[in-house]
């Protein structure tokens, strides 16, 4: 912004050559972007984008740096400083790729998650962990250890909104005011009202500025940026008056007052997003609801030695909605342990009915729910399940069967039974982990503080920014634009002009369109008429008859269309099928081709080979560039020869393949990337497909198909 502003003003304008490098790319949107690319562009300067595409997505709308780095490569630092251990390490690799539950699992295993029963206990339990760590410090130094005097920038407190922020500076503060650790305070007028600062207190500016400060010309403009953080050195100058001088934590020196900078608040705690960019020794991060997958990352990777996450149980245990009982979706499947199964009556009270099977399920949550059904005892025989094993109890659907149920004669008030028709559920069981592994795996994760799943269930989301290329291969992308345009009237003036160019087409294409819809009509009526023919083979009618056909109509048939359960591949093969068949991912072998063309000799079995290692699950994007730097021949046979009996048309092609090998490799990684980035996408939407294909269509009622033979007859005539 700041830079957009100078242009405008005419100052630091670019010219031809200059490299422009923009860091924390990832945090500029869409629109931001491509204002300074066209400027760029215009100006034939350079743009090189610094950021992660994982961390701290825009405030403003779309993903500019994701999108761009996806489609022309990019080059990565792999390698993670900051942390001292390596198991820390490791653990920023598993939040940069967004596998948090492992990464919050490292933390786990470490001991470095505190749970408390409240927000205000966990805040209770932060700043007595801050405040024994920087009496550790302090003992350090005076003990005569190897240790530098206490700078105070080793300790951060990270929070997701500003009110926690607030209340953890005002608990710290007081720490530091009770251990004597601030002198000469005195109030400051700020951006956000009056705050006292004292030599000692740690501060943190919130905006990006230029400054001249008068009573302190020998420092020439200062300038500051949002986010930093520093120490207070002094809070007056010779007259008394309010001048506030402050270390930044870099070691540079600043002097304001409050004519030339007020925006400044307390910084012992800080905002996620104000700590991007920021290092410090340790950090106490508390983690709240509201937190995602990037603002996870962000916060966990701040730090050299430690850092430790704090949570609250009133903050990730689920609640209930008020008044009302969780509702159950049996379609979509009762998941849990399997504790207990039998026959019981559905109903105690009543005497005439029987015992019916049963199945106990308990949820994550504790809750128990119970299924009914007479074909669960030989659902849970066909999955292989038994009492203590996590299953998958899901309704697949109904049955129609004859019982004898007890009904009292209205004269008489008699009781008889009577045979009905009824129709009953269907169960399927599906084995998830047996009593053995899951007890076995409950040893091996006992480490884990009992909040930890929901800690993963809501610091786990993800909160990436889409742009306009994310959706372009869906079906309604194209309908969405167009409605969009038409609600702002972008398209107002384009359609007036084709709605009166176009009038004589739409009137003579109107009947071509109603000749279109029945026919269409026809055709499926003819379709359902053909399913129940084929299915049942014991149709037959006379065209010549007129009169109705309903005696002829069989009834045996249970489906119209019957539900398929059984499928050849399985639901990730499928998924990556249809993916490499979209035309998203058209367009990107299409960006490809030109490049493989320039490295092999047959570029269409290469493209085929790498659309096969890119949608590998078992293979990671940064594995697959390296392999092909090592070994470009996995793709197919290079052009050109290095041998010389092959002439030097040969090699210098040769020479030109490696040369271009250099560009395919980002590319390659890329489209690896981009094909994990949209495997659970289109994994989610093969699941539906199969859960909408495992619904049945039941067989038309006799009146029903008797008409459609009739229908039949009549457009056959």
């Amino acid at each position: 912004a700041s830079w957009e502003l100078a242009w405008a003003g005419g100052r630091e304008q670019l010219n031809r050559g200059d490299v422009l490098v923009i860091d924390e790319a990832g945090m500029i949107s869409s629109q931001q972007m491509g204002r300074v690319l066209k400027i760029a562009e215009e100006t034939q300067a350079k743009v090189v984008l610094v950021g992660d595409a994982m961390q701290l997505q825009p405030i403003q709308a779309g993903a500019a740096f994701r999108a761009i780095s996806e489609r022309i490569g990019f080059a990565e630092l792999a390698g993670v400083r900051r942390q001292r251990e390596q198991w820390a390490r490791e653990a920023s690799r598993l939040f940069a790729r967004g596998k948090v539950e492992e990464g919050l699992d490292a933390y786990a295993q470490n001991g470095r998650i505190v749970e408390a029963e409240t927000r205000a206990g966990v805040v209770e339990r932060i700043v007595a962990d801050w405040t024994d760590a920087r009496r550790d410090l302090l003992q350090k130094f005076a003990d005569g250890e190897d240790a530098p005097p206490l700078r105070g920038d080793e300790l951060l407190v990270l929070a997701h909104t500003n009110e926690d922020v607030k209340r953890l500076n005002e608990s710290l503060r007081k720490v530091m005011m009770e251990e004597g650790a601030l002198t000469g305070a005195r109030e400051f007028q700020t951006a956000r009202g009056f705050r006292e600062f004292a030599a000692g207190d740690r501060i943190i500016f919130l905006e990006n500025a230029r400054f001249l400060e008068p009573r302190a010309k020998r420092l020439g403009p200062q300038y500051v940026k949002n986010g930093m953080l520093g120490t207070v050195l002094a809070t007056g100058d010779k007259r008394g008056g309010a001048l506030l001088t402050i270390r930044i934590d870099n070691g540079r020196d600043v002097i304001i007052s409050e004519d030339s900078y007020r925006n400044i608040d307390h910084g012992y705690a800080a905002t996620i997003h104000k700590s991007q960019g920021s290092t410090v020794d340790r950090t106490f991060v508390l983690a709240t609801g509201m937190m995602d997958q990037h603002l996870t990352y962000v916060a966990m990777t701040r730090h050299r030695e430690r850092a430790d996450l704090y949570a609250a149980r009133e903050d990730f245990s689920p609640k209930p909605e008020w008044g009302r009982k969780p509702r159950v979706d049996h379609a979509s499947g009762v998941a849990g342990e399997l504790v207990e199964t039998g026959q019981a009556k559905f109903r105690p009270q009543d005497e005439d009915s029987r015992e019916s099977p049963y199945a106990d399920v308990r949820a994550d949550d504790g809750t128990v729910h119970r299924v009914w059904g007479v074909s669960l005892p030989n659902a849970l025989a066909e999955g292989g399940v038994s009492t203590g094993d996590t299953v998958t109890l899901r309704k697949d659907g109904v049955e129609t069967v004859k019982v004898r149920l007890p009904v009292i004669g209205e004269t008489t008030g008699e009781k008889r039974f009577e045979e009905r028709e009824v129709e009953r559920n269907v169960w399927t069981a599906k084995q998830i982990e047996t009593a053995d592994a899951r007890q076995k795996r409950i040893e091996r994760e006992s480490h884990r503080p009992d909040l930890f799943r929901h800690l993963v269930e809501r610091l786990g989301r993800s909160g990436i920014k889409t742009t306009t290329l994310d959706f372009e291969s869906e079906k309604g992308y194209r309908a969405h634009a167009r409605d969009f345009a038409r609600r702002r009237g972008i398209d107002t003036l384009a359609g007036i002009a084709a709605g009166m160019e176009g009038n004589a087409a739409r009137r003579l294409t109107w009947i071509a369109q109603k000749h279109g819809q029945v026919a269409n009509l026809w055709e499926r009526a003819s379709v359902a008429l053909g399913f129940t023919i084929e299915g049942e083979r014991q149709i037959s009618y006379n065209e010549q008859r007129t009169e109705p056909l309903s005696a002829e109509v069989s009834s045996a048939g249970k489906y119209l269309i019957a539900p398929t359960i059984a499928f050849a591949r399985s639901v990730d093969e499928d998924a990556r099928r249809t993916q490499l068949a979209s035309e998203r991912w058209k367009e990107r072998e299409a960006i490809l081709r030109p490049l493989l063309e320039k490295i092999y000799r047959d570029p269409d079995h290469t493209l085929s080979v790498l659309n096969a290692l890119a949608s590998d699950a078992t293979i990671e994007p940064r594995a697959l560039a390296d392999q092909l730097a090592s070994a470009p021949e996995r793709l197919g046979h290079l052009r050109g020869s290095d041998r010389i009996v092959d002439g030097r048309a040969a090699r210098a092609e040769r020479k030109a393949a490696k040369a271009a090998l250099t560009e395919l490799l980002p590319l390659a990684r890329a489209h690896a990337t981009e094909f994990r980035r949209q495997a659970e996408r289109f994994g989610i939407r093969e699941e539906q497909r199969r859960a909408h294909m495992s619904l049945s269509i039941p067989a038309l009622s006799k009146p029903a198909m008797a008409r459609l033979v009739e229908i039949e007859a009549v457009r056959e005539r």
